[in-house]
């Protein structure tokens, strides 16, 4: 500073260029991580701007010690550890007098300015882009880490400036402090990984950096010193990573190798003997991801990033979809076909519908073949633009109202025809009452077993598929004729139900077991309903006379010919909604549009075309030329 006039204007523009050169280098990732979470991360919560202290300045402190380890949940504390030598060494940073009260004042605000943001929930929420993490929480706290390492490393190479006694006074505080700690009642402190481990770190380091100062053989002291923080760390990294086993439980890697490699050769078997581009899902389950892995075009799939309106619209075709994720569950004839589920994969013991047929079977499992599976594009009517998701309370009179929509039907295709509930009764201890426009049904006592039965007659020697429609959803155990159909309105089970094929005149019950206390049902909905067969052929037959010929494909791009009849044509895609896809007919680039809130749309005119559609978002091209 003393060589360089003007020196604070010149280096405040050196860092203010770096800066933004370094911006200028993430810019292809920032920009595309933004473009992302403007799909409904940034909507994701509706957080509270309440100014409130979110914890004890102590328990900051506690984090600091090894062993310290609390929570990734929500409620957990930031995770600041970076070693015990470090926080020997910050106050010896602040009292050294090789650095100048400017550097100290400047450090100790930065210092100050992370524990407020730590500590304030307002401050914390801007951090984190105005949402609460889901889990992890004080994804910045690195950062304090950083500056904290930096100060402690100037302290150390200026260890000579500061007195054996100063540093013993400081041991010996933090010593105080790390007993203090022990007397407070925090269950995630544990006496010999975080307060015996801490003091034995504290007095190892004491000696050893009083010997540094008056040693001859220094270089055997910091190997000495090196040694003594590889322990502590690898150590410290020991417990914390039985601690996040005890908290959420790490899956096994044999748990994934060995589901992969059991699905792997029936998922080969298809990709070899049809090469064409289509959707594959399985209905067994490790994680959502697992598509990803086994290199499956469906789907489940779980991101952080989510598309909120991939993730309703998923939801509102009878599909497990919520939060930040999707996943097969609720599949049926018709769903599966407008969204182009070509091929279903199922344990070798369990039948799909007799909309589907066996088409391969390796190792154990079978992969359904639907021969209705629509293409990635098909021609439909205008009407569909006018489909008001939130008209429709459950999933099959939705779908009921889509393919109707879709064929320019003026009157509703019962493809879903509902089946009228005979009777509904309750166990002795549910208690039956009406509230809000719902039939409520409460557990008479905490304990109280409160079932709710549903009794119909099959109407035909059809598959019978399930959805209660509710405001306010409460899990139930399902059980039909005394068998386990597993949960509905679970965490990850709202979804249509498929309760079976039933003899023609069969009288079925339905039991749902309450979870929770209490179980809400809708008015005047129905819940019951089998699939009218030939509707449903007729649908799909004319539903595929308009369809996107697939020629060519890459991961971000296809290419080939449709054949329209009329012009102005609505050509329906299966597409996430993303102003991303640029598409191109005949060569020239026509208009995308929304439609079902989710889906991209455009039109055409009449006679053959060839298609080519493309994704590449405008901010990553603007992040790559910057």
């Amino acid at each position: 500073p003393l060589c360089e006039k003007r020196h604070f204007i010149k280096s405040f523009v050196r860092f203010g260029g770096y800066s933004l050169l370094s911006v200028g280098v993430a810019a292809v990732i920032l920009l595309s991580a933004y473009y992302s979470l403007t799909f409904g991360k940034t909507t994701f919560t509706n957080p509270s701007w309440a100014f409130n202290f979110k914890f004890d300045l102590i328990d900051l402190l506690i984090k600091f010690l090894p062993g310290s380890y609390d929570t990734v949940r929500p409620e957990g504390l930031p995770f600041v550890y970076c070693g015990m030598l470090t926080i020997i060494l910050l106050p010896v940073y602040f009292l050294s007098s090789k650095f100048t009260v400017r550097e100290k004042v400047a450090a100790g605000a930065v210092i100050a300015f992370f524990v407020l943001s730590f500590s304030i929930s307002t401050v914390d929420l801007v951090w984190h882009g105005f949402q609460r993490p889901n889990w992890l929480n004080y994804r910045y706290s690195f950062m304090l880490c950083f500056l904290v390492l930096m100060l402690a490393c100037s302290a150390f190479s200026e260890l000579k400036s500061v007195s054996s006694k100063t540093i013993f006074a400081i041991c010996t505080s933090l010593a105080a402090l790390v007993v203090f700690i022990q007397t407070l009642d925090r269950e995630y402190v544990s006496d010999l990984e975080t307060i015996w481990f801490s003091l034995a770190c504290i007095a190892s380091y004491l000696v050893l950096i009083c010997i540094l100062k008056v040693t001859k053989f220094r270089d055997n002291i910091l190997l000495i010193i090196t040694f003594f923080v590889s322990f502590e760390l690898f150590a410290n990294g020991l417990t914390n990573v039985v601690d996040l086993n005890r908290d959420v439980v790490y899956s096994k890697y044999s748990s994934y190798t060995n589901f992969m490699a059991q699905l792997r050769p029936i998922v080969r078997l298809v990709q070899e003997n049809d090469t064409s581009f289509y959707r594959m899902e399985k209905t067994i389950h490790r994680k959502t991801n697992d598509n990803m892995a086994l290199k499956i075009r469906g789907l489940s799939n779980s991101t952080s990033t989510l598309n909120s309106s991939t993730i309703a619209f998923l939801n509102r075709m009878g599909y497990c979809s919520l939060s930040h994720w999707g996943k097969y569950a609720g599949g049926t004839p018709v769903n599966d076909s407008l969204l182009g589920l070509k091929y279903i994969i199922t344990p070798a013991n369990e039948d799909l519908s007799d909309y589907y047929t066996r088409a391969y079977a390796e190792g154990g499992f079978t992969a359904w073949y639907n021969r209705y599976a629509l293409s990635i594009a098909y021609g439909v009517d205008d009407k569909i633009t006018g489909i008001v998701a939130n008209d429709y309370e459950a999933p099959c009179d939705y779908l009921n109202a889509l393919v109707s929509a879709m064929l320019g039907e003026e009157e509703i295709i019962e493809i879903f025809v509902p089946i009228e509930v005979e009777n509904v009764t309750t166990s002795p201890l549910c208690q039956r009452s009406y509230i809000a426009g719902h039939h409520k049904y409460a557990k008479a006592s905490e304990d109280a077993a409160a079932l709710v039965y549903y009794t119909f007659t099959a109407p035909n020697d059809r598959e019978v598929f399930f959805y209660l429609p509710s405001d306010y959803p409460r899990e139930v155990s399902l059980k039909v004729n005394g068998m386990s159909k597993g949960s509905f309105y679970g965490s990850d089970t709202s979804r249509i139900v498929s309760l079976g094929k039933f003899n023609e005149g069969e009288t079925v019950v339905i039991t749902m077991t309450l979870v929770n206390n209490d179980l809400y049902v809708k008015n005047g909905y129905d819940c019951l309903y089998y699939i009218d067969w030939a509707a449903f052929e007729d649908a799909m037959s004319r539903l595929a006379q308009v369809q996107y010929n697939i020629v060519e494909y890459t991961e971000r791009s296809f290419k080939g010919t449709l054949t329209s009849p009329r012009d102005n044509q609505i050509i329906q895609t299966t597409l996430t909604f993303d102003e991303g896809w640029k598409i191109y007919v005949d060569g020239q680039k026509v208009e995308i549009f929304e439609t079902l809130d989710a889906l991209v749309a455009f039109r055409v005119d009449a006679g053959e075309h060839t298609i080519e559609m493309k994704y590449l978002p405008d901010l990553f091209v603007l992040g790559f030329a910057i």
